[in-house]
């Protein structure tokens, strides 16, 4: 009996074990990410999303005006149904049309008192329906921080600033290169724009990886670039952040209040 009970105490130990492993493993599994972009008459760009080893997937390409994006978990295409589904939905499709078109018509000609009845009816008035409402997310988050004392909106304001440098600093590329050529069609303002460039570039030392030159024979604004821009970070990572934002007493009761609102 003893033997028995700990062999099923080490059985829910390893599951255990296992369980823990897994879930922190997929917390800490790298979302690689990865642009390429260019524009030279065209522009062009290829995006792509990947996590744990690429069982999620994501693409989303612009190529010749035109826009395709694929979403696949595994073999599994998520943002389009699969073919068998289309090929039931075709074969319902049909023959919904085909039962149709073999029922007789209710209302036969020689049917004289039916049609009389029918033109006697009167339409039914149907309601007006309700005033559509275009506010947005953005536009309640506004209304419900407008409703905050200066003291409680500083507050918040100050960890939503600090949860963006955060997310910014998580989500930075470890990989970067932007090269172009750019134009305004003006001689001195081109030159304003490079001086512009040239400044930002020494004081977030970026040189090395954006790199612009200037077409000052250009008869209009001109732009010519190539950019490739790669990184990773993990969900643990970005959602740490965010939990912190949101379990912060003013934040927690602003949210609160937003939600009993809606």
């Amino acid at each position: 009996m003893i033997e028995i009970l700990l062999y099923i105490f080490v059985t829910m130990v390893c599951v255990f074990l296992a369980l823990a492993l897994l879930v922190f493993g997929i917390l800490i599994a790298p979302i690689k990410y990865s642009l390429n972009a260019s524009k030279n008459g065209k522009t062009e760009v290829v995006a792509r999303v990947s996590w744990l080893l690429k069982i999620a997937r994501y693409t989303y390409e612009l190529r010749d005006g035109m826009e395709k994006s694929e979403f696949y978990v595994l073999f599994f295409r998520l943002d389009k149904p699969p073919r068998w589904w289309r090929r039931i939905k075709r074969r319902a499709h049909r023959m919904l049309q085909g039962n149709s078109k073999g029922n007789p018509k209710e209302n036969p000609k020689g049917n004289s008192k039916t049609t009389h009845e029918a033109k006697k009816k009167t339409p039914v008035k149907k309601s007006a329906p309700p005033p559509k409402t275009d506010e947005t997310l953005f536009d309640q988050l506004l209304e419900a921080y407008s409703g905050l004392t200066d003291g409680q909106g500083k507050i918040i304001m100050k960890h939503a600033v600090s949860l963006i440098g955060s997310l910014l600093k998580i989500l930075k590329p470890r990989c970067f290169d932007v090269s172009g050529v750019i134009g305004t069609g003006c001689p001195f303002n081109t030159a304003m724009v490079l001086g512009l460039y040239e400044s930002l570039a020494g004081m977030f030392d970026i040189r090395k990886n954006v790199r612009f030159a200037g077409d000052f024979n250009c008869d209009d604004f001109f732009i010519k670039y190539n950019a490739d821009v790669r990184g990773k970070a993990s969900i643990l990572r970005i959602t740490y952040p965010i939990v912190r934002f949101a379990l912060h007493r003013s934040v927690r009761e602003w949210l609160l209040k937003l939600w009993k609102d809606d």
